[in-house]
């Protein structure tokens, strides 16, 4: 690495780094860890300790399912076609967001292997007096269920909708929810809500689901700025 210029030995560092993060976390779940149950088994593989700190330098996705907390890493962000794609990571998990959107999940006991949604703007919907309707299909995990549709109705909320806001979370947000039809993998109608806090443009909070059977709340924790 000495012969690396010194610009990408950063990169290089910052990577290892990032990398020993996510290792840690969960190394702390695999040596605490003693389930069989599937979904407790994903959402266990994320968990941290409650004493492992957080790097001031990065940013984490905390995760809640059941009462239990977990924390992701971000690995890296960029922007495509004026949409911020990031990748979050926990040892072998991942889960790709897309403005602050669950598009990908990978490496866990439920997967969402590919998805062709591509939902309105956060800005088209904080302009729009009604619902807007988009669909998408998607890949999923166990058992291959591919091309499941859904479609869905996003519109935003007013602040007297918003009545029972999460700890931590003022009402300067704007609030945005998704009714989504479905299918369970026995392929019965389901039905389903997301909701996303937003401040600045940018998703602070959300409650998503993978399928139905793991749905999560999301909390965005920004690193700190020298």
């Amino acid at each position: 690495m000495s012969n690396l210029p010194r610009s990408l030995k950063r990169h290089v560092l910052k990577a290892l780094e990032l990398r020993y993060v996510a290792v840690v976390v969960l190394f702390v779940c695999l040596t605490g860890c003693q389930t069989t149950h599937p979904i407790a088994d994903t959402f266990k593989s994320l968990v941290s300790h409650p004493k492992l700190e957080r790097n001031p330098a990065y940013d984490y996705l905390v995760l809640e399912f059941n009462g239990r907390q977990a924390q992701m890493a971000l690995g890296y962000r960029q922007w495509i076609q004026g949409r911020m794609v990031e990748h979050w990571y926990a040892g072998a998990e991942m889960l790709e967001m897309v403005d602050g959107r669950v598009h990908k999940a990978v490496g866990m006991t439920h997967e969402i292997r590919r998805n062709t949604g591509k939902p309105p703007r956060w800005e088209v919907l904080a302009s729009s007096a009604q619902a807007v309707s988009w669909s998408r299909q998607l890949d999923l995990m166990p058992g291959y269920r591919f091309d499941v549709q859904e479609t869905v109705s996003s519109r935003t909320l007013s602040p007297s909708e918003a009545l029972l806001l999460p700890d931590g979370l003022n009402e300067n947000l704007m609030w945005v929810r998704d009714d989504v039809q479905s299918q369970d993998a026995q392929g019965q109608p389901w039905n389903y809500v997301q909701l996303f806090a937003l401040r600045g443009g940018r998703v602070v909070y959300s409650e998503q689901c993978i399928n139905e059977k793991l749905c999560m709340r999301f909390r965005l924790v920004a690193h700190t700025s020298p």
